[in-house]
C-alpha cells in the first residue's frame, strides 16, 4: 500500500511541492544567511524548533511525512556541512527521521527526489544557498527526473544506501538498476562549475541515522 502511495506521489509531485507542514518557509531566508555565516548553533536551533512542531503536530500520512522530511533534511544537511554530527547536537532528530521514513517506506532522511521533484519551485523552493546558481541546479535536475515513467524514479529513493561505500557510479547504477550516467551526463554543465564543486557539494555529505550511515541527495553525481 505504501508503495503506491509513492507512485502517487511521483507522478503528482506537486501535490508535496504544495505541502509546508512544519511552516519551513519562516525559516528559508535565515537559513540561508546562517549557512553563508556557518553559524552552526544558529542552524541547530532552527533544527530544535523544527522537531518542536513535528512533536506538536506529527505526520499522520505519506505525504505529510515526505514534505517534513524534505524540510528537515535541508537543515540536517545544513549542520552536516559545518563538520557536525547532527544527531549528537539535536536530541531526536534521528527518531523524527526513522518516523518519518517508516511512514511512507523510504530511507531514515532526505532523498534526491526530496530535493527534486518534491521541492517546491519558485520563491518557495527549499534551497541551501539561496543563490541562482542552486536554484538553476535544481531546476535542471527537476526537468531531467521528469523525463523518466514513475516505476524508474521510484528506484532512485534507494540511493541513500547504494550510494554507502561505493567506489563507482556504475556499481550504484546496477544496485538500483536505475541509468544515473544519463543524469550526470545531462548535468555536465552544472557539474563543472566551481560554485557546484566547492560550495554546493560540501552539503551533500552522508548522515548517520540510529547507526546507519545514509548518503545525501545528490552525492551520486560527484563520484
Amino acid at each position: 500500500m505504501q508503495t503506491i502511495s509513492l507512485n502517487k506521489f511521483i507522478s503528482d509531485f506537486a501535490s508535496i511541492q504544495n505541502l509546508d507542514p512544519l511552516n519551513f518557509a519562516d525559516y528559508q531566508s535565515v537559513l540561508i544567511n546562517f549557512n553563508e555565516g556557518e553559524e552552526v548553533r544558529e542552524l541547530i536551533g532552527i533544527a530544535h524548533e523544527l522537531i518542536q512542531k513535528y512533536q506538536q503536530s506529527p505526520a499522520q500520512d505519506p505525504a505529510t511525512a515526505i514534505a517534513m522530511a524534505r524540510d528537515m533534511g535541508i537543515v540536517a544537511g545544513s549542520i552536516k556541512k559545518l563538520q557536525i554530527a547532527p544527531v549528537k547536537e539535536v536530541a531526536q532528530i534521528d527518531d523524527v527521521f526513522v518516523n518519518l521514513g517508516s511512514l511512507c517506506q523510504l530511507p531514515e532522511r532526505d532523498t534526491l527526489l526530496h530535493y527534486t521533484l518534491w521541492n517546491p519551485t519558485g520563491e518557495q523552493m527549499r534551497t541551501f544557498t539561496g543563490t541562482t546558481k542552486e536554484r538553476a541546479f535544481i531546476t535542471k535536475l527537476q526537468e531531467v527526473l521528469s523525463r523518466y515513467p514513475e516505476k524508474e524514479l521510484l528506484k532512485l529513493v534507494n540511493l541513500a544506501n547504494a550510494m554507502v561505500g561505493a567506489e563507482s557510479l556504475a556499481e550504484v547504477s546496477k544496485a538500483i538498476e536505475f541509468p544515473l550516467e544519463e543524469i550526470v551526463s545531462a548535468m555536465e554543465e552544472h557539474l563543472a562549475t566551481p560554485f557546484i564543486q566547492e560550495v554546493l557539494q560540501p552539503y551533500f555529505a552522508e548522515v548517520n541515522i540510529k547507526g546507519k550511515q545514509l548518503s545525501a541527495p545528490c552525492s551520486f553525481l560527484f563520484l
